[in-house]
């Protein structure tokens, strides 16, 4: 982060749509897909997706403050909610479909 911030603004935001805005839309339209296909079966998946989505967001605003100020130490845990909704998004799918396929 500290040579994103010893760069011009501009590289930041290629940064930042290439990193968090791409995985915050990517599993906004899991969280999509995922209602489409049969929202009651999936709605702790979808959930989990949505917060990702939501993590990946706040996260690109408190990068630019980080990159503006020149101080990171916030971003050490800002993806942890994240991280977190990701273990609990693939725990849940696993079981999901592991559940549909024994019941086919």
């Amino acid at each position: 982060m500290e040579r994103i911030a010893d760069r011009d603004f501009g590289f930041f935001h290629k940064y930042a749509f290439n990193t968090l805005r791409q995985v915050g839309a990517n599993f906004e339209l899991l969280a999509s897909h995922l209602a489409w296909l049969n929202r009651k079966t999936f709605a702790q998946a979808e959930q989990q997706a949505l917060k990702i989505s939501e993590v990946a967001k706040s996260t690109q605003f408190q990068l630019a403050r980080a990159v503006t100020r020149k101080k990171f130490e916030p971003l050490a845990t800002a993806l942890d909610p994240a991280a977190d909704a990701w273990d609990l998004l693939m725990g849940d799918l696993a079981l999901t479909l592991t559940q549909a396929r024994e019941a086919a």
